[in-house]
């Protein structure tokens, strides 16, 4: 009998970064141990970290019946708080690319979002509440199509 995981107490929702990459930054990805993969990088130079709150980031992976088969529909959604000069700048310039995207959630696993060939699109959305208790922010996704399941992957940036 297989058993999957059963609550322990341990189990802590929420995803504490993001890595959006360039496809074209990836040398690599390669099967590692089981179900997990080593990415390897040809530049980080390139990379866009964002890094979260406690729910201020969500991932949704939806496996769809078409007729040219299975896919999934991934989709990760969070906050950039705060509208500055430097965020737009940034948002204006990740909205132009494709991405695939990595995140490490509060359990300590990494996941790889998007696949090479099927990358990741970008929309932001800012939300300037009327309020004064409310965030002013910018609400974003990477949303694609892939083939596959996200990746468990080992820590990429760990020799870096």
């Amino acid at each position: 009998m297989k058993a999957l995981s059963k609550f322990t107490g341990d189990n802590m929702g929420g995803i504490a970064t993001l890595w959006a990459v360039p496809p074209t930054d990836i040398l690599s990805i390669q099967k590692s141990n089981g179900n997990i993969y080593d990415v390897y990088f040809a530049t980080t130079a390139n990379i866009y970290a964002i890094y979260f709150t406690a729910e201020t980031a969500s991932f949704a992976e939806q496996k769809k019946q078409t007729e040219a088969g299975i896919i999934y529909e991934q989709t990760f959604s969070g906050i950039i708080p705060k509208d500055t000069p430097s965020m737009q700048e940034h948002v204006d310039y990740i909205e132009r690319r494709k991405w695939l995207v990595i995140y490490l959630d509060q359990n300590g696993y990494y996941k790889l979002i998007g696949q090479i060939d099927s990358p990741l699109s970008f929309a932001g959305n800012l939300e300037l509440p009327p309020e004064t208790k409310g965030l002013n922010k910018m609400a974003f996704t990477f949303e694609g199509k892939t083939t596959r399941r996200a990746y468990f992957i080992n820590d990429p940036f760990a020799s870096l």
